[in-house]
């Protein structure tokens, strides 16, 4: 670009202006005009951009970086480098490792508060502050130790204790450093066998060592009650049934590298503990399996990570994806252990009756006869939704069912005169600094909007015994 008889000439200058003038592309060095500074911007265009590889993303990045140059050499008179200073990058990667050790922290706790709410006590559980600095290299001397419950059988005490040292040993296993992948153990069986409790204490024992670990599940529910996360929330898998796994992956992998504190807060995630595994497909679990391969470099199965689980395979299947059961990779990445005594119902041998009869894959119409008749007898039916009472516990299939439950119960409410009772409206706000500094929403328009995305009521209704 421009008219000179050799390089050497153009650049035997004092500034990059005077190069500009020596190629005659512009008349004057001391006052160049944006006319010239556009007319030089076009060539690079035509005669130079427009060859380039590279898609519309690319293009539009090289055409600002231009029209910056540009601009700051010839218009405003000072060559300006458009990058982020180093004193700026230096304190913006001190907050994102201050954010990281914060998410760690916050990971450890809520993990160590949840275990000691549990409903049934983990025996000699270190404290909340014990579990949360425990680390590696000075780990606690703390091993789990099981006590037999009330009405426990001892047959159910055994095999409970052998899933817990199964556990166990994994954990040391993966914590040696002997092995380049340890096989996940997986604790199956029915409800009410001890699942959720023993892998409970395989996540305390985790803690106690020092390793950095988190529940998730596919129910929300059950990943909260132990202080963990949504598996698309941990992952960030965005919600499709349309994409293969290996694109759901990519797409995770993009939203991560927006976030780049919860990518490493993920990547120092040693230990995934799956409630209800068998829920998540295979797909889902294959995603997890991609991205934690991409975050730790490795070609090892979860990039060389711990997995630990517990499902039952005779629960309802994942809705559209494939059953995770009879994915190959069980057989080669999974250890799999099954607890066959009832605890939680150990004295009621009606509901285990019913309990086993559900685990059938193919129950006959006896079978069917048989828990219908074991339910007519043990539970009581009514006529009318006004019968029921305040406090009792409602189960829905269906969000819709739910809210109809709700209302019934703020109308039964709004209706009794005696029952002192509060309104509390919701006032809408937003921001964009963080949090800091708060807005009122204005337009009804972006209320409805925020209503569409938000879950929470505009309205809630206090009162005594609520």
């Amino acid at each position: 670009m421009g008219r000179y008889q050799t390089e050497v000439g153009v650049f035997d200058v004092a500034n990059l202006r005077q190069a500009f003038y020596h190629a005659n592309l512009i008349a004057d060095f001391n006052a160049p005009t944006r006319q010239e500074k556009d007319s030089i911007l076009r060539r690079y265009v035509m005669e130079q951009l427009l060859y380039m590889p590279g898609g519309t993303t690319s293009f539009d990045r090289h055409l600002v970086h231009a029209n910056n140059a540009l601009q700051s050499l010839l218009i405003d008179g000072e060559l300006q480098f458009f990058a982020t200073p180093l004193i700026l990058r230096n304190e913006l990667a001190r907050e994102a490792v201050e954010a990281l050790n914060r998410r760690k922290l916050n990971t450890r706790k809520n993990f160590a508060d949840a275990l000691h709410y549990l409903s049934d006590p983990i025996n000699g559980l270190p404290s909340v502050d014990e579990l949360i600095h425990a680390t590696m290299q000075d780990p606690l001397a703390w091993v789990p130790d099981l006590q037999r419950g009330d009405t426990q059988s001892i047959e159910s005490l055994q095999e409970q204790q052998n899933a817990l040292q199964m556990g166990i040993r994994a954990i040391d296993e993966f914590r040696s450093g002997q092995f380049a992948f340890v096989r996940a153990p997986i604790l199956l069986g029915p409800p009410g066998s001890g699942k959720s409790f023993i892998t409970a204490h395989w996540g305390a024992y985790a803690l106690a060592k020092g390793l950095n670990t988190i529940v998730t599940s596919v129910a929300s529910e059950r990943a909260a009650a132990l202080g963990g996360e949504h598996i698309h929330l941990v992952f960030s898998i965005p919600v499709s049934t349309d994409l293969a796994p290996r694109s759901l992956a990519e797409r995770a992998l993009t939203r991560l590298a927006r976030d780049p504190v919860k990518m490493e807060w993920l990547r120092s995630i040693q230990v995934f503990i799956h409630e209800e595994i068998g829920t998540e497909g295979a797909e889902t679990l294959d995603v997890q399996n991609k991205i934690l391969q991409f975050l730790h470099k490795s070609p090892l199965p979860f990039g060389g990570v711990l997995v630990m689980g517990s499902g039952d395979p005779n629960q309802l299947p994942p809705i559209k994806e494939t059953l995770l059961w009879t994915s190959p990779s069980v057989i080669t990445t999974m250890r799999l252990a099954m607890l066959h005594k009832f605890v939680r119902s150990s004295t009621d041998r009606d509901l285990q009756e019913v309990l086993t009869l559900f685990q059938k894959l193919q129950p006959t119409d006896a079978d069917i006869q048989r828990i219908q008749d074991l339910i007519d007898h043990r539970c009581r039916f009514i006529d009318n939704w006004d019968h029921v009472p305040a406090e009792a516990l409602q189960i829905f299939g269906r969000h819709k069912a739910e809210q109809s439950a709700i209302q019934r119960q703020l109308d039964r409410i709004m209706a009794d005169s005696t029952i002192n009772k509060v309104i509390v409206e919701s006032t809408d706000q937003y921001t964009l600094d963080g949090g800091h500094v708060w807005s009122s929403v204005g337009h009804t328009w972006v209320v409805k909007k925020m209503n569409r995305k938000l879950q929470t009521p505009q309205k809630i209704t206090l009162y005594v015994g609520a």
